[in-house]
């Protein structure tokens, strides 16, 4: 591939995301990154490709990795079509960032351009590309498919090991590879130099030529047991260890500007298990996920149990956009819903709807406030007065409407939605406060008794039970103390 290639650093691009302004160097930070293009939305193999990233996160995040898609499509349309590739992958959401490069720049500059691939217009379109780029913004590996072939995300997830593998360790991985097996040691490593670097051993390869350039490890060392031991002999017989806590930044504790706290946890297992998987960090941004999207957070006041959420799709007083409706699951529902004075307001909606006739005693009166009041005041909603010449029906309701009637059922083509309802009498709809408050529970689980030991409280991902976590390696039912204790006196007795 002429252009940007192996060795070169990635462009700082900054380009519109489906999770907002993106500045390229910004992102990667200190992580290692997939950057990956896709001929176009909407389209079929590129929307199993996709879909698989989505299924894969799990796997690349264990691994210290971000993923960051691209194609020339718009906002609008990736932010659809992310709706058709989770419905394809039963349940796995995207929450990597698409960036939209219309103009054709981004593709360029990254070497991402199908020199035979056109669009209807002639303009040319991504490539089925792919660059691992590491923490120093380097690329160390490029993929280039045609269009009609998809790639193999074991196939990604196995180069990118082997690529981490040969960054921390002198060590490359032979032909047929998989994570677990041997791997090579680096010739410029010598055998005095292997028999310290790789203290489990190696075996050299009896070849014809009598050289001993072919070896192999089978796994990658980890600290020397013996120089644990040693220091752990000493901290006993200084009588520091009873003191001593393990306690290590397990769980990251912000995002942005934003402090993450118990209940929540970006990590798996940190947090309470409630709220697994609902929350991302993407640059400075602290994102919540539901069904219906990905939610920007915009604060999180844990006195008063609240966190304030904004929908970029919904619309307000300032702008109109495409319908769509807010779906929370049933845990959500239960632990996080919106609060009582979040306020819905169905706008636009038919004289047959469910809450103009069955269902009206869902509609309140919402601080003083009427449909001519939102139709006259905001440039987005009087569209819907001058269509009809008249002032179409609309309901200010609560959460529990939308969430068991659909926009659909409820027969009104958007919403938009207001907090601090309640201190909103006598103020107009240019100066409302638009997006969702929700309310959130803690339940009580110790988690006060491990922060005070030290530790921070998560759950075990298997058992999903309350734990107290001290360090990497050992973990509590209640606080740290004891478990530390327990944990180096286990490791300092001899095998």
């Amino acid at each position: 591939m002429p252009g940007l290639t192996i060795g070169d650093t990635i462009p700082d691009l900054e380009a519109d995301s489906t999770h907002g302004r993106l500045k390229l160097h910004d992102y990667i930070s200190d992580s290692w990154i997939i950057i990956f293009s896709h001929p176009g939305d909407f389209t079929p193999v590129c929307t199993t490709e996709l879909g698989k990233m989505a299924a894969y996160a799990k796997e690349f995040d264990k691994r210290g990795v971000k993923l960051v898609g691209l194609s020339c499509d718009d906002m609008k349309s990736h932010k659809e079509w992310i709706k058709d590739i989770e419905a394809y992958t039963s349940g796995c959401k995207v929450t990597y960032p698409i960036l939209a490069d219309p103009n054709r720049e981004i593709i360029k500059q990254l070497n991402m351009v199908d020199p035979d691939e056109k669009d209807s217009s002639g303009k040319p379109l991504p490539s089925r590309a792919l660059h691992i780029v590491g923490p120093d913004k380097k690329v160390k590996l490029s993929f280039l498919y045609p269009a009609s072939t998809g790639r193999n995300m074991d196939e990604v997830v196995r180069v990118l090991e082997s690529l981490q593998k040969a960054a921390k360790h002198k060590v490359a991985t032979p032909a047929n590879w998989k994570p677990g097996d041997p791997v090579v040691i680096s010739p410029s490593v010598s055998n005095e130099q292997a028999k310290e670097m790789f203290p489990q051993g190696y075996e050299t390869a009896d070849l014809p030529s009598k050289k001993d350039y072919l070896r192999f490890t089978k796994s990658i060392p980890t600290p020397s047991s013996i120089f644990f031991k040693l220091l752990i002999l000493t901290l006993l017989q200084l009588q520091i260890l009873p003191t001593l806590t393990l306690s290590l930044s397990l769980c990251r504790t912000s995002c942005g500007n934003i402090a993450i706290n118990y209940p929540f946890g970006l990590d798996d297992g940190c947090g309470a298990p409630q709220f697994r998987h609902m929350f991302n960090c993407t640059i400075n941004d602290l994102f919540f996920t539901t069904p219906s999207g990905v939610y920007k957070v915009q604060s999180i006041n844990y006195d008063k149990k609240t966190m304030v959420i904004y929908d970029p799709a919904m619309s307000t007083c300032s702008i109109l956009q495409p319908h769509h409706d807010f779906a929370m699951t049933d845990i959500q529902s239960v632990i996080i819903p919106p609060s009582p004075d979040t306020i819905f307001a169905l706008l636009n909606c038919s004289i047959d709807s469910p809450v103009l006739n069955h269902y009206k005693n869902l509609c309140f009166n919402f601080s003083g406030h009427s449909c001519d009041e939102l139709y006259g005041s905001c440039n987005a909603f009087r569209l819907f007065h001058l269509l009809t010449n008249s002032s179409p029906p609309c309901c200010f309701t609560g959460y529990d409407t939308v969430k068991y009637m659909s926009m659909n059922i409820l027969d009104c083509t958007h919403y938009t939605t207001v907090i601090n309802g309640d201190n909103l009498k006598g103020i107009g709809p240019l100066d409302w406060v638009y997006g969702i408050k929700l309310s959130f529970t803690v339940a009580d689980t110790g988690c006060e008794l491990c922060a005070e030991s030290g530790g921070t409280c998560g759950f075990d991902t298997e058992t999903v039970g309350f734990a107290c976590l001290c360090s990497t390696s050992t973990n509590s039912s209640r606080e740290c103390g004891k478990a530390s204790w327990n944990f180096l006196k286990e490791k300092s007795k001899p095998n």
